[in-house]
């Protein structure tokens, strides 16, 4: 039999009982929804559904009496009062009220998005408890974090990064005539778009702990006549029974339906049997009132049954065309809606669908397209309807109003791209090694290129000092000389005039060490964006060349633009005993002594700096160590001085004091702490190569970093 809609209930709590010939037969399900005993069957713990079926059917009209604790109203955690801990995206804490019901536990945090990012809602997480110790995204189902029920200690990893609405903004004029006074350029909120951003949890650490304690008590008692047993034949399907098509095996008795009754006991000469139950025939269930007393409780045999299918609809779909890419604007796509009206759309160049009943993306790249039918309606008209849902309403009051289309209308056709295999001689690549569509990554359509050449003038031999060597070239990006042996000449010996391209060797000259002749090994080059990529290696730069380049000896390189750079001071703060532990927080006390770095702050300059963080530990009142995390203690300090310890790779300081920033109070132990973040910028190289025999003897790269300053 089952019981339905008894709201939310704490798993493992739900018990039965019923009476056969005086003797009381019981069941109960565990904390997965599964009876056992002398039943079988299951319990939605969510929506209060009950479906038990005693192992022996008991007579017809058998009082059945079912006990369960309703979840009801969970206990609320008063934040304050369960231990929170916020350590980086982890949040801990401990719930006093011991021991806990499993199953029962709901966590919810918000996650907020770095500074500089507009976004229109923070991302709110809820977990839930899955009655195993585990804590779940109740959305995505993924493992947060762990709850022991017996101590009530928590633990959630919140995720670092997530995506969020973004708010996207552009100029937009306010006026009607471009040539009055009468409008302006207005910076508005125009669209937003889904990205991924790094992330913080929001103090404290959590919005919401709600739970169960084994304390809390909210019993339920119902007793049920057992007075007919339902089985549903189409639970997950919309097949509609045919009508006649029904015989079914049960409890030693065989059924078959007329006109929705179901009969048992028929008499093979008239025809006639007892009225056992009904059949819904839309909904494929089965409802049986009269059945053989102790006889085994086994699955019905359904010895036949036709179903159909009514025209399948669909709100949105997602296909892959048979080829990719795939030429823009080609795709053409048609359907019938479930009232038989055709409409058809042709996807623009740019992918984006939006046209008649039709929204999405296609993706011509790789040929794949995501559609969903309907149309943008009043919110406010719709509260009631099905699909309504508050989270899906934007920032106009619309919502979108999916329609159904008949899945077999579906139709679509396309041009794709296939490309035929590339003469090595050509293109001065192995085609093996490109992706199928021939384009090279590393230069990019919008891309900075630098073209460049370098080539090597050598020196007459014996040469003598203040010799002047013309390399041939002007507007040198950069020049070095080399021995005879490829060993680098220190600048010391000799001076570049790069703008005419001019060696000149030093007086007094001395190579001891260097073999000759000496050779200068110049640089010429062009940087430019690249306004286009041929699949042939044909570039288009969005300026002329400036020299003349040689193909023998000319390449062309990417550009990472990382954006400006410069040395920076944080996390100042002082604190009262060292712990040898480097962190960004004060541990312990702050010293009795404050440092004023409001007016007279930490100076750095980008020649100097590096990213480095740095203690300066008291040894007495007045001195102290400079210690760095990385550097080790680099010098000796007094609060009476100026204190600059020197970077011995620019002979710059790595930051300066001024002493009046000290004042008074210092003592033994006190420590103060700061970061220096120097002006450059971290990136990742990964080089991929491919399992097979060696190509060259000598397969290399090389890297410059370069950057502007402004000059006054």
């Amino acid at each position: 039999m089952t019981i339905t809609k008894q709201g939310s209930i704490v798993a493992g709590s739900v018990t039965a009982s019923w009476v056969v010939d005086a003797v009381t037969k019981t069941a109960a399900a565990d904390v997965n929804g599964v009876f056992s005993g002398d039943a079988t069957g299951n319990v939605d713990h969510v929506t209060g559904r009950f479906s038990m079926f005693p192992k022996l059917l008991p007579p017809v009209g058998t009082p059945i009496r079912y006990q369960w604790i309703k979840v009801g109203d969970k206990t609320i955690a008063d934040l304050s009062n369960i231990s929170l801990s916020v350590v980086g995206n982890t949040v801990s804490g401990i719930i006093p009220d011991v021991p806990l019901i499993p199953g029962q536990a709901v966590f919810t945090l918000i996650l907020d998005v770095g500074d500089g990012v507009d976004i229109v809602n923070p991302v709110t997480i809820s977990l839930i408890d899955d009655s195993n110790g585990h804590l779940l995204n109740s959305v995505t189902k993924a493992q947060l974090g762990t709850i022991n029920y017996s101590t009530g200690a928590f633990v959630i990893n919140a995720p670092t990064s997530a995506a969020f609405r973004v708010k996207k903004y552009e100029y937009r004029w306010t006026g009607t005539d471009y040539q009055r006074d009468s409008g302006s350029w207005t910076w508005v909120w125009t669209s937003t778009a889904t990205e991924n951003h790094a992330c913080s949890v929001r103090a404290p650490g959590l919005t919401k702990c709600a739970y169960l304690s084994i304390r809390y008590e909210n019993q339920h008692d119902l007793t049920v006549s057992l007075d007919d047993l339902t089985f549903d034949f189409t639970p997950n399907s919309r097949e509609t029974v045919a009508t006649g098509s029904v015989r079914l095996a049960f409890g030693g008795r065989t059924y078959i339906d007329r006109l929705g009754y179901l009969y048992s006991n028929i008499d093979p000469l008239t025809g006639s049997g007892e009225q056992s139950g009904t059949f819904d025939y839309n909904n494929g269930i089965a409802k049986i009132t009269a059945w053989t007393a102790g006889a085994t409780n086994t699955n019905v045999v359904v010895q036949s049954m036709l179903t159909y299918l009514d025209d399948h609809t669909v709100s949105d779909i997602t296909f892959r065309t048979p080829g990719a890419p795939v030429r823009a604007g080609s795709l053409y796509i048609q359907c019938l809606d479930a009232a038989g009206v055709l409409h058809d759309v042709t996807v623009p160049a740019d992918g984006r669908i939006n046209s008649d009943i039709f929204e999405g993306t296609f993706d011509a790249e790789i040929g794949v397209a995501y559609i969903k039918f309907g149309y943008l309606v009043k919110a406010s008209e719709n509260l009631t309807a099905e699909w309504y849902d508050q989270d899906l309403v934007d920032v106009n009051g619309n919502i979108w109003m999916p329609l159904q289309v008949k899945a077999d209308s579906l139709r679509f056709n396309c041009v794709t791209y296939s490309y035929l295999p590339l003469d090595a001689d050509i293109i001065k690549l192995d085609p093996v090694r490109l992706p199928t569509d021939g384009k090279v990554p590393i230069l990019r359509k919008g891309g900075i290129g630098i073209i460049h050449s370098t080539k090597r003038t050598p020196f007459p031999n014996n040469v003598t000092a203040g010799y002047l060597l013309d390399v041939g070239r002007t507007r040198l990006a950069k020049c070095w000389l080399e021995d005879a042996n490829g060993l680098t000449v220190p600048t010391s010996k000799y001076s570049v005039d790069l703008d005419h391209g001019k060696v000149t060797l030093a007086t007094p000259l001395d190579l001891t060490g260097y073999a000759q002749p000496l050779e200068a090994v110049h640089r010429v080059e062009d940087m430019s964006m690249i306004t286009d990529v041929e699949i042939s290696g044909r570039l288009t730069l969005a300026r002329p060349l400036s020299h003349n380049y040689d193909p023998a000896d000319t390449y062309v390189s990417s550009a990472l633009i990382i954006d400006d750079l410069w040395a920076r001071i944080s996390d100042v703060f002082d604190q009262q005993t060292w712990t040898s532990v480097w962190s960004d927080t004060l541990i312990g006390s702050q010293s009795t002594a404050q440092f004023n770095a409001t007016d007279y702050p930490i100076t750095v300059k980008n020649r100097g700096a590096i990213t480095e963080r740095f203690a300066l530990i008291f040894t007495s009142s007045t001195g102290f160590n400079v210690i760095g995390e990385h550097l080790g203690l680099i010098a000796i300090g007094s609060i009476n001085e100026i204190c600059a310890p020197i970077n011995p790779n620019t002979q710059t300081p790595y930051f300066s004091i001024n002493p009046l920033a000290w004042g008074a109070g210092w003592s033994n132990g006190n420590v103060l702490r700061f970061n220096l973040h120097g002006a450059n910028a971290p990136f990742w190289i990964a080089r991929t190569i491919l399992q097979s025999e060696a190509a060259v003897d000598s397969d290399e790269f090389a890297l410059q970093l370069r950057g502007n300053i402004n000059k006054d």
